[in-house]
């Protein structure tokens, strides 16, 4: 992995610049501005060109890095110099244990997050590039545009709530000045919930594109044989699973740091909302796509059904029932599958964490 890393550092002539519409630069915006703001960009994006992040930017994002881990090591082992710090958890040693842990995971989340970006840079790019070929290509029934607004929409929503929990904890528990790099260091913690809102927008992108898919498919065995476009069909259909498995190989590892969030109070309960939310909004959206993508295998078996059905559509039929063969649901690397079922498990695993606090409480 440090090979990797290191490895972009040397290798600055894989950078290319990709051609881009204005729709999807338009829809791509809201995410890139914040992940910019947040100090964990994932490309270079401009009004026509998108391009993998430069040595700065990487330089950028670790030195991000190293604020949050410095920031915490010092609120973790210097508390006796932060009269606010021992106000709050006092000599409660579940409480300690817990912000201990919090504080741990935190930081394992954000090089995580740094590793990753780093690691698929070119990836990053990729992802967005084959999501555009595919938009050329498939006509979808409601336009993808629409989506512009709600990415500004989630964005704010996300932004906001993030901004008042840290600025109302900060308040609530009157640190000094002193402690405004905590606060920083807390405000970058955003991150972790704009790559989950990143992620349900690029799954609920690919959803659109596999409905649309299956209507051209649907139209298809309903009009003329036209030459040449069962092949085209399902070449974009292949691609459609080649940008899915780009998807999953670059979010899998998203689920296993949204629930590194403090225990405590209001915050707590507002955070742990929060955290259910998205995990519910993403699942939602990935079992749709996984929905659409049974859709398709149906529509396909039953045209297969067709005694009439031109030998050209016949082979595109078989050719996408062999391709889906090889289709799984996004795993959180083997742990746990995200699908409709998730949300209850996590609910079922905070429920037991609840109970148990409750239990050491009254001991």
């Amino acid at each position: 992995m440090i090979h990797k890393i290191l490895s972009v550092f040397k290798n600055q002539q894989l950078q290319t610049d990709h051609q881009i519409n204005r729709q999807i630069v338009k829809m791509l915006y809201p995410f890139h501005f914040l992940f910019i703001l947040l100090c964990s960009p994932k490309f270079s994006l401009t009004s026509k060109y998108i391009r993998p992040n430069e040595r700065k930017r990487i330089f950028i994002s670790f030195l991000s890095v190293c604020f949050v881990i410095i920031v915490t090591i010092y609120f973790m082992y210097f508390k006796g110099d932060n009269e606010a710090y021992i106000n709050l958890h006092g000599n409660d040693v579940i409480i300690q244990v817990i912000v201990f842990s919090v504080n741990v995971f935190y930081c394992i989340g954000i090089v995580m997050i740094f590793v990753t970006n780093t690691i698929h840079r070119q990836n990053n790019v990729s992802l967005i590039v084959m999501i555009q070929r595919l938009v050329e290509s498939i006509v979808v029934k409601k336009s993808v545009s629409s989506l512009t607004v709600w990415n500004w929409i989630i964005a704010i929503i996300v932004v906001s709530v993030n901004f008042f929990i840290f600025t109302a904890y900060f308040i609530v528990i009157k640190y000094e000045l002193s402690s405004l790099p905590m606060l920083i260091r807390n405000y970058l913690y955003t991150t972790f919930d704009i790559n989950f809102a990143y992620a349900i927008f690029i799954i609920t992108l690919l959803t659109k594109l596999v409905n649309g898919w299956s209507n051209m498919i649907i139209k298809l065995s309903q009009g003329p044989e036209l030459g040449g476009l069962c092949s085209n069909l399902s070449k974009t259909y292949q691609n459609i699973l080649e940008t899915y498995k780009l998807y999953e190989n670059m979010f899998q590892g998203l689920q296993l740091t949204v629930f590194n969030n403090p225990v405590i109070d209001l915050s707590a309960t507002l955070w742990i909302t929060k955290d259910i939310i998205l995990v519910i909004c993403h699942s939602i959206q990935c079992e749709k796509f996984y929905i659409a993508v049974e859709e398709a295998k149906m529509v396909c078996i039953q045209l297969t059904k067709n005694k009439n059905c031109p030998n050209d559509q016949t082979r595109l039929y078989k050719e996408v029932l062999r391709t889906s063969r090889n289709f799984n649901k996004i795993s959180a690397y083997g742990l746990v599958y995200v699908d409709v079922k998730l949300p209850i498990s996590v609910i079922g695993l905070l429920t037991g964490y609840i109970v148990v606090l409750l239990q050491l409480n009254l001991l």
